[in-house]
């Protein structure tokens, strides 16, 4: 978990250094780029966490993965989803889908593209905590999962007032 975090911190310290930080400012690309909002990006956090634990193969699970490509359908054009079946530990197969949106960069032939990730899911019980008798209680999942999303969505918020250089 801890190694997402800073996995995130690193990442978006590379995405404002070469697209700017703040509102009309100029990155070092010299892109004018919008102000990342931290307050909706947390409540966008918040929104995934009052879904319950979203182990896969819930019910959770489902309405948050809506909830997911609803807010990318609302800020880009094209958004598709990849399902597919994830082999877990205990032997079950569960269902399972990558959702994909894409914010064309501004910059024409021989930008790079780049990928940005995060996870979505939850783990259906605390096996790692360090308390005992906690270990089999469902995982909310706001750190590990919730925040990287609710990162991205606010980046797609961003993308879709300023267009990056690259392909996102």
């Amino acid at each position: 978990m801890r190694v997402v975090q800073l996995a995130l911190i690193a990442l978006l310290v590379v995405l404002l250094s070469a697209f700017g930080c703040g509102s009309g400012s100029k990155g070092a690309a010299g892109v004018t780029v919008p102000t990342f909002d931290a307050t909706r990006a947390f409540a966008d956090l918040q929104a995934q966490v009052d879904f319950g634990p979203r182990n896969p193969g819930t019910t959770a699970h489902e309405n948050c993965r809506t909830w997911i490509r609803q807010r990318f359908q609302a800020v880009s054009s094209d958004v598709t989803e990849q399902t597919f079946n994830f082999h877990g530990a205990d032997g079950t197969d569960y269902p399972s889908t990558n959702l994909i949106a894409v914010f064309p960069g501004s910059r024409q032939a021989g930008a790079v593209n780049l990928l940005v990730g995060a996870h979505w899911d939850c783990r259906p019980v605390a096996d790692r905590d360090p308390t005992p008798a906690d270990r089999n209680t469902p995982i909310p999942g706001a750190n590990d999962g919730a925040s990287g999303v609710a990162v991205l969505t606010e980046l797609g918020r961003a993308f879709q007032a300023t267009p990056p250089p690259v392909t996102v």
